[in-house]
């Protein structure tokens, strides 16, 4: 199966894996469309409330306490309100490195979204899991020499503890499901490798060789977004890593990325980051 820029999961620092703590002394509305990724991607919420992670055809609310595990190639949403003080930790282990550690994974998916099937053992394990994330979210907080040593530790032992205690045969995807998902794949190449383009819906179905009026209904039924709302997604993160990255003028960025100029760039900025372009150079900059 293919692999696009958007699935590739890029460790972080010297470790083998991406991790991100979620800690904000604001409130405001999160909303990470619909996408997915070969890592497999685990979520801990040490404190705080997920209105709503969809994984697969799955909607979870997710609460204090609770893991949920995204297994390779599952297209996952979230939306939700965070609150101050919030908590939350995202590991994603990119697929190759799991692969070369467990070479069969791919004959293997990781259940752990519905603790009220676990057998008693499972149960223990699960506890243990969450000391062991509460572990690294303290260890990563930490400004020491051996700070990524400690985390390189933490996350093996994680991923020792999924994979002994929460793994399933996987099943062979129904071939409706795989065709979905290769169009899908398909569509989200066209737009992610054309945004400076013009990226009407007859542009893209005419491409991916699909009518217009299937194109966003197909669409918007397994992304939960439509199409227009996914190509202003994918150039708000064009836009803002050329703002990191560049020292480009605001207009050209935004050109660049294929808005009609700042206003329409800031706006889509401000509904994916809640910051204009000026602040998030302005943060980048402290």
């Amino acid at each position: 199966m293919p692999m696009y820029e958007h699935e590739i999961v890029k460790p972080v620092g010297q470790l083998s894996i991406w991790y991100h703590i979620f800690d904000d002394n604001q409130a405001w509305n999160a909303y990470i469309p619909a996408h997915w990724h070969r890592g497999i991607e685990l979520s801990y919420i040490e404190r705080g409330l997920i209105n709503d992670f969809r994984i697969g055809d799955d909607h979870f609310s997710s609460s204090s306490g609770r893991i949920l595990i995204v297994n390779t190639q599952e297209i996952h949403s979230i939306k939700t309100q965070v609150k101050q003080n919030d908590l939350a930790l995202s590991i994603i282990y990119p697929y190759s490195y799991v692969e070369g550690l467990f070479p069969k994974i791919n004959n293997y998916r990781i259940e752990i979204n519905h603790p009220e099937n676990f057998t008693e053992l499972q149960k223990l394990a699960y506890l243990n899991l969450k000391s062991q994330l509460i572990q690294f979210i303290a260890t990563a907080q930490l400004n020491s020499n051996d700070r990524n040593i400690r985390l390189s530790i933490i996350s093996l032992e994680i991923l020792d503890n999924l994979l002994n205690n929460f793994i399933q045969k996987r099943k062979q995807l129904p071939a409706k499901k795989e065709a979905v998902t290769q169009r899908l794949q398909e569509i989200v190449e066209y737009i992610t490798t054309n945004l400076k383009q013009d990226l009407s819906l007859e542009i893209i179905a005419n491409e991916c060789h699909i009518s217009r009026e299937y194109l966003a209904r197909f669409f918007k039924k397994n992304m939960a977004m439509t199409v227009a709302e996914y190509i202003r997604y994918r150039r708000a993160i064009s836009a803002r890593k050329d703002l990191l990255s560049k020292n480009a003028t605001l207009t050209e960025i935004a050109i660049d990325n294929g808005f009609s100029g700042i206003r329409s760039m800031n706006r889509a900025l401000q509904e994916f980051y809640h910051e204009d372009a000026k602040e998030i150079r302005k943060r980048e900059q402290k």
